[in-house]
């Protein structure tokens, strides 16, 4: 198209080329990249190629294929391209989106872990001092503070016991 040729005008100095131009009989093909060049041949060898280059800061999708006439011979090429520099731009975007989101997640489990611990801990310690005094001499209307404390210090641990399973599974 008008645009490819525009391009390749610009990237390589080829003057005189036009959509549909055969640039072996037209001689313009030596004055193609080496790497083109050599594409170029790979296709009019029967193979068909899909290759990303650097052209005028966009990456261009080149491919091609081989033109074969009815006796099955190669008589010609025909090359395609597009734009996928905003494809790719996306695609490195998405990379790092990925990567920070992963990372975000393995700082919130290392957090989740460490608070958990640092949660479980001392609501261990009031468990354990609950019984503790329960033990030792105490008055008998002390006995339901004693059990509502330990049933809620109890409760709270599982709660966080839960939220660290549910991180886990995340």
């Amino acid at each position: 198209n008008e645009s490819y040729v525009a391009s390749i005008e610009k990237e390589f100095g080829i003057k005189g080329l036009c959509p549909g131009t055969n640039i072996k009989e037209a001689g313009l093909w030596q004055m193609l990249d080496s790497d083109l060049r050599h594409q170029y041949f790979l296709v009019l060898a029967g193979e068909e190629i899909l290759q990303e280059i650097k052209l005028n800061e966009k990456e261009i999708e080149i491919k091609g294929v081989p033109l074969y006439d009815k006796n099955g011979m190669i008589v010609g090429a025909t090359f395609c391209s597009r734009d996928v520099t905003s494809r790719n731009n996306f695609e490195k975007i998405l990379i790092t989106a990925k990567k920070e989101t992963e990372e975000a997640s393995k700082a919130k489990e290392k957090f989740l872990s460490n608070m958990s611990h640092e949660i479980r801990t001392p609501l261990n310690g009031i468990i354990g001092i609950v019984d503790i005094l329960r033990d030792e001499k105490y008055l008998p209307e002390q006995e339901e503070n004693f059990e509502n404390l330990k049933n809620l210090s109890q409760h709270t641990l599982q709660l966080v016991t839960n939220i660290l399973d549910f991180a886990k599974i995340e």
